[in-house]
């Protein structure tokens, strides 16, 4: 009896460090795709609407954006919107994606990897390249802290902006009626809290103005006449040390002050859209237009 229950007793400890040290990681990945070993939690969101969900919560919660970077934290990459959020207390990078999911009511959001945050300001000496995959890259029990941690700091936000009704004003119960045409149509906003930005010259927003002009044309199935649109032109040097302009377009400015704010709204479709500019190339990229409620 006490040889079978010390097989017993082996038997547990020896599977409990078989399962702790290898084969969950196993069980955590996929064998194929672009990122088969990320943590995925599906959430009941449009993908547009979780994105500027996504930065509602960055403008109320600064601290969990990266700071001092010379590039965009959030952009589109193909099917995948990358995303970066910032650990503060560890002063870690946090890098996530959101997808739509076949069910366009649905959007997958994923915790992909970990890494030592640097910026123009570090020190080369402190420079780490240590890009660490969850559930790959940890051990059992870290990698079953680091989710619980992102749970805690970023998920448990998002799903509480989901679940509030009020956390916008929403376009799905409003009835948009095409404006008049404006006659204050653009206004150029250098971001403060971007040491990146900078002044537009006369001749710079003339091309600004004439490359709005040409996007809008290329897409007048998708969108209203040019002259319906109100602009917001923000601009800032990218990664590269070029120019580029964000352009925010839109029919309704939902009463805020948009000579000094940026306009952010849900849903719209064409009544919102935005692109970027690249004063360089004189081409414009990323355009962005709303999805319908």
């Amino acid at each position: 009896m006490k040889k079978k229950l010390l097989i017993l007793c082996v038997s547990i400890i020896g599977l409990f460090f078989l399962w702790t040290g290898f084969l969950w990681k196993k069980f955590s990945c996929g064998i194929a795709g672009s990122y088969p070993c990320v943590e995925t939690w599906n959430l009941k969101i449009k993908e547009a609407d979780l994105i500027e969900v996504i930065k509602e919560i960055k403008k109320e919660h600064p601290e969990l954006e990266p700071p001092n970077v010379s590039f965009a934290a959030d952009e589109r990459n193909s099917y995948w919107y990358d995303i970066t959020f910032y650990y503060s207390d560890t002063k870690e990078d946090v890098f996530a994606w959101i997808r739509q999911s076949s069910d366009s009511s649905m959007t997958t959001l994923a915790f992909v990897a970990l890494a030592t945050h640097f910026d123009s300001l570090t020190p080369i000496s402190e420079t780490k390249m240590d890009n660490r995959e969850i559930n790959r890259d940890f051990g059992y029990f870290s990698n079953r802290k680091e989710i619980r941690k992102f749970e805690n700091t970023i998920l448990k936000l998002i799903e509480e902006k989901i679940s509030n009704p009020s956390r916008t004003k929403s376009t799905a119960t409003t009835k948009h009626v095409i404006p008049e045409p404006s006659d204050t149509v653009f206004v150029v906003i250098k971001d403060s809290t971007n040491p990146k930005a900078f002044d537009l010259s006369p001749d710079e927003i003339k091309e600004v103005n004439a490359i709005f002009s040409q996007c809008v044309a290329d897409n007048r199935e998708r969108l209203l006449s040019a002259q319906f649109y109100k602009r917001q032109y923000f601009p800032s040097i990218n990664s590269k040390g070029e120019k580029e302009v964000w352009v925010n377009c839109f029919a309704e400015d939902w009463g805020k002050d948009w000579k000094r704010e940026a306009v952010i709204v849900m849903d719209g479709g064409k009544f919102f859209f935005n692109f970027k500019i690249n004063l360089r190339t004189k081409k414009y990229h990323h355009l962005w237009i709303n999805c319908e409620a």
